[in-house]
């Protein structure tokens, strides 16, 4: 069987390593393009952890301002009761929910504890 075929997945399980004086060189550049890609990968996580920090950073406010708002309406137009315990705790059920769900999106060492102990599953 000649040898160039042998590294055919159909041909045979075995493989065999070709000589190539290059490389060295196609080895530093496959390192230099997986260290380039989890750098991109790196960077792009740190953007998305960022963007879902400032989103609920952003929906916290709304939550404060318009509750605000709805208590002092509240408490000038009906001050004998207390409607605006039902949009807080409606809308803070929500806030808490998106909360946790951006606390455990960009707290990497409970996503890696996570997929670890998936990996250890199967």
């Amino acid at each position: 069987m000649n040898s160039f075929y042998s590294n055919h997945p159909s041909k045979s399980s075995s493989r065999v390593i070709f000589f190539c004086p290059y490389r060295p060189y196609f080895d530093s550049d496959i390192n230099i393009k997986q260290s380039t890609m989890k750098t991109q990968n790196a960077e792009q996580t740190a953007y998305q952890n960022a963007k879902l920090k400032v989103e609920f950073r952003i929906h916290f406010i709304t939550y404060v301002v318009v509750n605000l708002i709805l208590a002092a309406i509240n408490l000038i137009l009906s001050p004998e009761s207390l409607w605006v315990i039902w949009p807080v705790l409606g809308w803070g059920i929500g806030l808490a929910v998106h909360a946790i769900n951006v606390h455990f999106a960009t707290n990497s060492s409970v996503k890696e504890r996570m997929i670890e102990k998936e990996m250890n599953k199967q």
